[in-house]
């Protein structure tokens, strides 16, 4: 193959995207290159920033090495950018992303590929007929929690899983008196914002660890009803701040999980995995595990029940480490599971969460032929 890979980066002058996806991931990726498996020449990685602002992107452009431009119809045209990356509002994307594919450019994206199932389905489809790679961010897998997780469910340490529980979010400031730590948009419906797709985009393919999700009963609601945006204008809230959702899942297995703008949480994207030899305790930075259970000879207390032992795991470079192994996918054909075909599923629950918190009963959520990862 070429000794190049160029990437169109569109979408991340902003916090997340410069501080993850560009200074952890892409500008060290691009100064190593990628090393062939027969040891030969690496495949040198070329950036070209795409955005709106040029100012903006000639400043970070400048930081990180790489072009920029603010046409983004010329991008997707030109043959000589080989992927196509979306992190701008899921709301756009994909009518991008169908461009780049239309002109044979691989695909990775960020989370979630769009917010309506079809078309996602229709995205994945359109990939396949094209023969491209495509991908979709899944960083909570390669964090070190969640690494040690893998390895535990890999071994069978656990038996068995019977139900899961899982947690995530934090009080998000309505922009009255501190600024909000999220972009206006993310709370108004008309502008692409949805918590459901955000957030259960996550929890599809970590539930998917253990199985997959065939059922759902959702609550939703909405606490802050109105916000101030980036100017300090206030503007009502159209979607939902809070998600609890209940989950059967395909191997027999009980779920529930919770997502909101509207919590203090003691750990972030925290998982309680229950087997019948184990416990897991799951987040982001850590994994600890028991076999001991209340009443088991340990004296009754506040504090945790039973002795959690610490699981080792490597430190996780979660961002750099999926944009490598999809990198290498494009390039040397090695294995990359984390395709559209999961954000497919991804789409399919948050259409049946949302459904169902629609009319207060379960909903089933539509399966396919593909295997869900348990890498």
């Amino acid at each position: 193959m070429s000794r190049q890979l160029t990437i169109a980066v569109a979408g991340v002058t902003g916090r997340m995207g410069s501080a993850r996806h560009l200074r952890e991931a892409l500008v060290p990726l691009a100064a190593e290159g990628l090393r062939p498996p027969d040891g030969t020449e690496p495949v040198r990685l070329r950036l070209v920033l795409v955005g709106r602002d040029a100012s903006v992107l000639e400043r970070l452009a400048a930081t990180c090495g790489a072009g920029w431009t603010t046409d983004l119809d010329a991008v997707l045209a030109d043959p000589g950018v080989d992927v196509y990356f979306d992190a701008r509002r899921p709301d756009v994307r994909p009518a991008a992303v169908s461009v780049a594919l239309e002109a044979g450019k691989h695909v990775y994206v960020e989370k979630p590929l769009a917010l309506e199932a079809a078309e996602a389905e229709a995205l994945a489809k359109l990939s396949r007929e094209r023969g491209l790679r495509t991908g979709i961010v899944h960083d909570k897998l390669f964090t070190p929690g969640y690494i040690a997780l893998r390895r535990l469910l890999a071994a069978g340490t656990l038996g068995a899983v019977v139900d899961v529980r899982g947690a995530f979010g934090y009080w998000v400031h309505d922009g009255t008196d501190r600024p909000a730590q999220r972009p206006s948009w993310n709370f108004r419906r008309e502008a692409g914002g949805s918590l459901i797709p955000d957030l259960f985009t996550h929890w599809s393919y970590l539930l998917e660890l253990v199985g997959r999700p065939v059922a759902v009963a959702a609550l939703t609601a909405t606490h802050v009803a109105e916000r101030r945006d980036e100017r300090g204008n206030a503007y009502p809230v159209t979607v939902e701040d809070v998600a609890h959702v209940l989950l059967r899942l395909d191997n027999g297995a009980t779920a529930s999980v919770s997502s909101s703008w509207v919590e203090r949480p003691f750990t972030p994207f925290t998982l309680v995995v229950h087997g019948l030899r184990a416990t897991a305790h799951v987040t982001p930075a850590g994994c600890w595990i028991t076999e001991e259970a209340m009443g088991d000879g340990a004296p009754w207390s506040d504090g945790p029940v039973g002795v959690w032992r610490s699981v080792p795991s490597p430190p996780g470079y979660e961002f750099r480490a999926q944009w490598l192994a999809f990198l290498r996918h494009v390039a040397f054909d090695e294995p990359f599971p984390w395709t559209f075909a999961s954000a497919v599923r991804a789409a399919r629950l948050c259409a049946a969460i949302e459904a169902s918190a629609a009319v207060g009963a379960w909903s089933e959520v539509p399966g396919d032929s593909a295997p869900p990862i348990h890498a």
